[in-house]
């Protein structure tokens, strides 16, 4: 190869690959191609013949390493027919554990998940979707006390920081309460993309006072824009678990009273 194409091809080794390929509309913009190459350029063409025969990669299609380098040394077949059949849309959305489980691969490769980050994903994955989140910002943003809450994350936009939580695989029986592991995981919480609410959908994007109709600041306009206050019998019973205290339970946690019905009989 000349010197010339030698040097483009090393140069592409740090970059990724973009998505549109030769199809790209940015492929003239210097600060989009300072970060990515396009494969099915004549140049790339040339390089990948002059290649050895490529390792099959394990991930198949479904491979995230977009480097040049990594597709340079292995193939990444599209025949695989769960591949290129369209997934399924997983019942169980950002609350599947398989997903992010060892065997999460297989599962993925069937079922598609919503992205953790939605329409603010700056790195699109095959099997996940980018719907947007019909929320507003939290006006305490990296400040809010509420980072912690898989509920409130998912109702407000909080700068570079995810609207879902990972599950976690120990869900409720997790004895790690720290506010780092509790900002990134959830714990058995039912988080709903927003356009998946069909009623209620302006009470469904606020979080769930823990004090519920007996809040001291339910006249409070600014306290209201943030938090519902719902009775217990207005609780979305068909989801919750039924408290055995009923009551009398005196856990007045979000998180508690998120997960669990306290009916009054």
């Amino acid at each position: 190869l000349p010197n010339s194409l030698h040097h483009q091809s090393d140069e592409n080794l740090t970059k990724l690959a973009c998505k549109w390929k030769s199809q790209c509309r940015l492929r003239t913009d210097r600060s989009h191609c300072d970060r990515f190459y396009h494969p099915g350029d004549q140049q790339h063409e040339n390089h990948q013949q002059e290649s050895v025969p490529r390792t099959p990669c394990e991930w198949g299609s479904d491979c995230n390493d977009h480097r040049h380098e990594h597709r340079a040394k292995f193939s990444h077949s599209h025949d695989d027919k769960q591949s290129d059949q369209k997934r399924k849309r997983c019942s169980y959305g950002v609350n599947c554990l398989k997903q992010f489980s060892d065997k999460g691969h297989h599962h993925n490769l069937k079922y598609s998940h919503p992205c953790r980050f939605a329409e603010l994903c700056e790195h699109p994955e095959e099997h996940l979707t980018h719907k947007p989140q019909q929320v507003s910002n939290c006006k305490y943003d990296k400040s809010c006390r509420h980072l912690d809450d898989p509920m409130h994350r998912s109702k407000y936009r909080h700068t570079d920081l995810p609207y879902f939580l990972i599950p976690c695989q120990n869900q409720d029986k997790c004895h790690d309460t720290s506010k780092e592991h509790r900002s990134k995981y959830s714990h058995g919480e039912e988080v709903f993309e927003t356009n998946a609410r069909t009623k209620d959908s302006n009470r469904d994007r606020l979080t769930q006072c823990e004090w519920g109709s007996q809040c001291r600041h339910i006249t409070d306009a600014d306290h209201c824009r943030m938090y519902s206050h719902l009775s217990d019998n207005q609780h979305r019973n068909g989801r919750l678990i039924h408290c055995q205290w009923k009551e009398k339970c005196h856990d007045l946690s979000s998180y508690h009273r998120a997960k669990y019905s306290h009916p009054s009989t």
